[in-house]
Formats: C-alpha cells, structure tokens, sequence
C-alpha cells in the first residue's frame, strides 16, 4: 500500500505539469481507440456473419442437389450419354461445395472456424458420401442392368439428407450465436461509450471548465480591488500558469501602490516641513527609496559648493549615523559625478566592471549594483539620490529609475523649501529684532 500510495503521489504532479492539449487530446485519442477497437471488432464479427450466411445458403443449395440427383438418376436412360455427363456434373459440384466448407472459401471461411464440431460432422457427411452414396450412383451410370445401384442411392437418401439437415441446422444455431455476441458486444460498446463520455465529460469540467470558472472569479476580485485573492489553481498547466500570472500581477500592482503611497507620504511630510526637520524628512526620504526600490543603502549626497567633493547628507536605515556627514571625494565617485554634470540618472549593474576606477561605494561598502540619480530641484541641482544593492547583482528597471528620480526629486524640493523656510525664519527675525528696537 505505501508503495503504491508513493508512486500515486508521483505520477499525480507529473500529470499536473502536462499541457491542457496534451490532457484533452489523450482523452480523444483514447476515445478514437475504443472507437476502432470497436468498429474492428464489429466489422470482424459482421464479415464472420456474412460468411456464415454464404456458406448455410450453399449447404441448403446442396441439399436440394441431392434430391435433384436422385431424380436424375431415376429417369437415367441406358443409351443417354448426356444424361450420364449432367449426373457426374452435379456430383462434381456436391463434392466442391462440401470441399469448399471443409476449407473455405474466398465467399466464407471454414466450418472449423466456426466450431470445430462443425468440421467433424461435415467430415462424416464427407465420407458417408465418399463411402457409399457415390459408389451407387457411379454402379447406376454403369448401366447396372438391375438398377441396384438406383436402389441404394434411394435408400440412403433421406438418412443423409437427414443428416445434413442436422448440419445446416447446427450452423444456423452457430449463426445465431454470432449474431447474439454481435448484440451483445455493440451494448457494452454503447454502456462503455457513454460512461467515457461521461468521464470524459468530468474530465474536461475539473481539467478546464472549473479552473477557468476559478480563474474568472479571481480575475473579478482582483479587478474589484481584493489584491490579496488566492486564486485555487493548483495546476502546473497553461491554466495553473495563467493563474500565478495573474497572481504576480497583483503582488506587482500591490508593490506600485505602496510605492505610490510612499511618495504620497513624502509629499505630504513636505508640505510639512518646518524649523530643524530637514535631516528628518531627508532620513524618511531615503528610507522609503531603499525600500520601495529593494535596495541596501540610499544615500543623499550633496555637492560642497567650494571644495571638489561630496557630504553625504542622509543615509537610510542603520547606515544613517555611520555615514552621515562624511565627505567623498570626486575621484571615488566617477558615476555620481556622471550623473549630477549630465543631470541623467546612471545605472551600473556590476561595479566589479568597472575594476580600473576607483569606486569607494564598491570598494568600502562591498556594494554590486548602483543607480545615482540627480536631485533635479525647481531651480538648481544640490546633488544626486544614490541606490547601491550589497547583497546581490540587480538590474534595475525603468519603473525603478522613474520612481527613484520622484524620490530624488521630493529630495531636492525639500532641501530648496527647508532654504527658503530657513531665509525667511532669518528675515522674520531681524524684523522683530528691527521692531522691538523701533519699541526701546
């Protein structure tokens, strides 16, 4: 039992993993066999009939020829030699015609094949008439002066015809019996057909029917808005594919929508801002970049407007403390320099590439893949978004580069607003230093 419970459980997910056409056109093609089977069997059974019937027509034929003879052999005149010839003609074509279903015949086959009681019946019919009705007949066309053998020949006849009544008799019954199986054989085929297609039928429904009725369900919830549905298709097939499709797809959309949700919340924070919170909404911002994008680290960096170098700004997650405010000069950023003067983002999906340049992101931080992209404010560019992946080697997408500029771009209106919230503090606070002078 347990074996055959292992190797059950492995057929069943190879059988999962085969295509819908492979499955419906098995179903067919076992369907087209019995079909044939079955039309070979009852063409068979149906030939088998037909010579049956061919070869019980010529037994009764014969039957008839033996009485002809007798009445051939009565009206025999001594000088009539054509009479003599037409006897020995019909006796000819007895003996052909027994011949003939003993072995077959291209018209129908042999008794034997019917049953082989047949073939010993037609056998001792054979030799009565080899034995002793054909030496009379002969002894009459001799011209016996006596007519003995007339006689004789009378005298067996109706034994004979008897018997080969009782032959034609048992070939009928033999007849019949095929005719029955023939019956018998084209209801199975109808019972059988039917529960095939019934199967067939409960197939296609389990195989096909109910996993597009879950499909289109799912499809319906997902398009309703319900992005965390699990559609049933356990399937491996192009229904059980389609389906964990339409899954990633929701889990995509699910991802955009956080992503969107992000960049509403940092808009909003920045509609915010106020007095001390730059470095605030600067950490959130990286923060949410790395993490809407699967990135390591994000890192704001900030051109110094006097020396050739780099402040690193903000930082997200626990890389913040570590890295912010340290400086980077402009030979160990060759792509964040690339982007800022282009004002075009760079993508580099393995630093290990770039081996002849010095990178202290690669070098220091061991990172693998990188995206900088310019902080491309209303008015001016104070720096560039970097993006490293530590972890692994990525390619980073267009949707990745366009979401990583609207981070960058809420960067650089942040650190423009936090200036202009910062001048006017400063005026607002030599003006109340200028009236409280006016008041002294």
């Amino acid at each position: 039992m347990a074996m055959g419970s292992i190797v059950s459980k492995g057929r069943w997910p190879r059988w999962r993993q085969v295509s819908i056409l492979v499955k419906v056109g098995t179903m067919f093609v076992a369907l087209a066999l019995i079909f044939a089977i079955f039309l070979a069997t009852t063409s068979n059974l149906t030939k088998q009939l037909i010579g049956t019937s061919k070869a019980i027509e010529q037994a009764g034929t014969e039957r008839m020829r033996i009485y002809k003879l007798a009445s051939l052999i009565q009206q025999l005149a001594p000088s009539s030699e054509n009479e003599r010839e037409l006897i020995r003609k019909e006796m000819a074509r007895f003996e052909r015609v027994v011949e003939g279903l003993r072995v077959g015949t291209p018209q129908h086959g042999s008794v034997a094949a019917l049953n082989p009681m047949l073939s010993v019946q037609l056998q001792a019919l054979q030799d009565r008439w080899v034995m002793q009705l054909r030496p009379t007949l002969e002894l009459a066309l001799e011209g016996d002066p006596t007519a003995s053998g007339v006689k004789a020949y009378l005298v067996q006849l109706d034994d004979f015809v008897a018997g080969w009544d009782s032959f034609v008799q048992s070939m009928e019954q033999q007849s019949a019996g095929r005719l029955q199986s023939l019956y018998t054989w084209q209801t199975w085929f109808l019972v059988l057909f039917f529960g095939l297609m019934g199967a067939a039928l409960i197939f296609l429904d389990r195989v096909v029917r109910e996993p597009l009725r879950q499909l289109t369900a799912g499809a319906d919830r997902l398009a309703a808005g319900e992005l965390h549905t699990e559609i049933q298709v356990r399937s491996d097939d192009e229904l059980g594919q389609l389906a964990r499709t339409f899954k990633r797809m929701a889990e995509t959309i699910e991802q955009k929508i956080g992503e969107l949700n992000a960049l509403h919340a940092t808009g909003q924070e920045i509609g915010l801002l106020g007095s001390g919170s730059l470095d605030d909404v600067l950490r959130r911002i990286a923060d949410r970049a790395a993490e809407s994008l699967d990135a390591d680290i994000a890192v704001v960096l900030v051109r110094h407007p006097t020396m050739e170098c780099w402040l690193m700004e903000t930082a997200s997650g626990t890389a913040f403390d570590r890295l912010r405010k340290e400086i980077l000069l402009f030979e160990e950023t060759p792509f964040s320099n690339q982007a800022y003067e282009t004002k075009q983002p760079i993508v580099v999906a393995d630093l290990a590439a770039h081996k002849d340049k010095p990178i202290r992101f690669r070098d220091e931080f061991g990172a693998q893949s990188y995206m900088a992209v310019p902080l491309l404010g209303p008015h001016e560019c104070p720096g560039v978004l970097v993006l490293l992946s530590i972890a692994h080697q990525r390619i980073f997408s267009e949707w990745d580069v366009q979401l990583a500029q609207q981070f960058a771009s809420y960067a650089a209106v942040t650190m423009e607003n936090a200036r202009f919230f910062d001048a006017i503090e400063s005026e607002s606070q030599d003006l109340r230093e200028q009236l409280r002078e006016v008041e002294r």
